[in-house]
């Protein structure tokens, strides 16, 4: 029964966007990228020489783990998942369903910027509301 494994490839593009955004702005972890050599494989991809499922499965293993990115962004990356962030951004970005995105690398910079957007409303609103986890830029909390 592959049905786990089926599962683990409906998210290969939220492990690329996620682990992309990451390496193209410097988070992550510099002993990851140099212990799987990131860059080539990240570049294959890019190039569309290697699949998501590919990537996914043989530079991160079926996962994304907070070892991979510097202690900076740890906690963003985790609500920005766990907290349907993504989802909503690229869903409404793609306008389409979370499993109906497209294999299409030339999305990168444009998701790319909307994860660093989300980050910076996260980052501005967790001085006011620490204990919040919000991406959208307004914000009203009584």
């Amino acid at each position: 029964d592959n049905s786990i494994a089926n599962d683990i490839y409906k998210f290969s593009p939220v492990f690329v966007h996620i682990a992309g955004w990451a390496y193209e702005n410097d988070f992550l972890d510099k002993s990851f990228v140099e212990s799987i050599s990131f860059v080539e494989n990240y570049s294959n991809l890019i190039e569309k020489k290697l699949s998501y499922q590919t990537f996914v499965d043989n530079v991160l293993e079926g996962k994304l783990v907070k070892s991979m990115f510097k202690e900076s962004v740890a906690e963003f990356v985790n609500d920005y998942i766990e907290l349907s962030g993504y989802s909503r951004d690229i869903s409404s970005y793609y306008n389409r369903s979370l499993w109906d995105f497209p294999e299409d690398p030339s999305h990168f910079k444009d998701i790319y910027l909307i994860i660093s957007k989300s980050k910076q409303n996260y980052e501005k609103h967790k001085m006011k509301n620490p204990d919040l986890a919000i991406f959208q830029e307004h914000f009203e909390h009584d």
